[in-house]
């Protein structure tokens, strides 16, 4: 079977200077695009959320390939990020040639699209446009006649809390992949919910061996461990190679965040490079389309 595609990557930051309109432009909307189910940019946007804080923001870069929405832990060991190309949209226009970036409040965003209920969210239609004049991300939501909008208001500009746009990126293409495997989602789920009990700064350990199994390994301070292989007979394996025994640990409330994509995903990539960077993508069927959840952890210095 063919290998998942590689990670996709995070497009550049904004780049100064006049803007250059595309023919198709339309004044101040510098962006909009349309989908009929909303239950599938809710659950793709939750994959972003670090612990239930309502301020949290995340940062989201556009241009005209879609939508990047990207999410960091406080203290830069995770980075999550959310892919919408722009064929996953009923429509999707984009009016100018460089990409636009801003912060948005990620709660803002899910309060607003369940604003009919969660039940509510398959038969929900959505319009996302972005107004440069008013700084303003748009929501127009639809559901059995009822309209209801919503204006959030971004940051631009925040070059002070910024966090460089492709740092993660580069710490794990800098060096070797060195082991990996395509998992499916839902038999990995079953994996990781072993270890649901574990305190958030418990370590847990991912190994690979070229002839043995995918391996996660978790102790707490309490002398409790928990070890489960994935044999590489196992028919959830769909693709598994290793050159050499590896390891890494994490911190588990770094992991199972960036875990989060495996409650809608139908397939996950993990890596691991030779520096013990791990890198997590998780591919959701969004009708006949494919939307990707990438998640970057650095080794737990322990």
């Amino acid at each position: 079977m063919a290998a998942s595609p590689l990670m996709q990557p995070t497009p550049p930051s904004p780049v100064g200077g006049a803007r250059r309109v595309n023919e198709s432009g339309a004044g101040s909307i510098l962006m909009s695009c349309s989908m009929d189910n909303a239950k599938h940019v809710y659950a793709l946007l939750q994959c972003l959320s670090l612990g239930r804080k309502k301020d949290q923001l995340v940062r989201c870069d556009i241009d005209a390939s879609g939508l990047y929405f990207t999410a960091h832990s406080k203290g830069k060991s995770l980075q999550i990020k959310t892919s919408f190309a722009s064929d996953l949209f009923d429509s999707y226009a984009y009016h100018i040639e460089e990409t636009l970036g801003f912060r948005i409040s990620l709660h803002h965003l899910l309060e607003g699209l369940s604003v009919f209920g969660m039940s509510t969210l398959a038969s929900t239609s959505v319009t996302w446009s972005f107004d440069e004049s008013s700084a303003c991300f748009q929501m127009v939501l639809t559901d059995n006649g009822i309209l209801a909008e919503c204006a959030i208001q971004v940051i631009v500009e925040d070059e002070l809390h910024d966090f460089t746009q492709g740092d993660f990126e580069r710490s794990f293409e800098g060096s070797v992949v060195v082991g990996r495997v395509i998992i499916q989602s839902n038999a990995l789920q079953e994996v990781v919910s072993e270890f649901s009990d574990l305190p958030p700064a418990a370590p847990v350990v991912i190994r690979m061996h070229p002839n043995n199994a995918f391996q996660f390994q978790a102790s707490s301070s309490e002398g409790n461990s928990c070890e489960i292989d994935v044999a590489k007979a196992s028919p959830a394996l769909i693709e598994y190679d290793t050159t050499t025994d590896i390891e890494s640990t994490f911190q588990w409330s770094l992991l199972q965040e960036a875990l989060q994509g495996l409650a809608i995903a139908a397939e996950t990539f993990i890596r691991l490079n030779a520096q013990g960077y791990c890198s997590i993508q998780h591919m959701a069927l969004v009708g006949s389309n494919r939307a990707f959840v990438d998640a970057l952890l650095c080794p737990d210095a322990m």
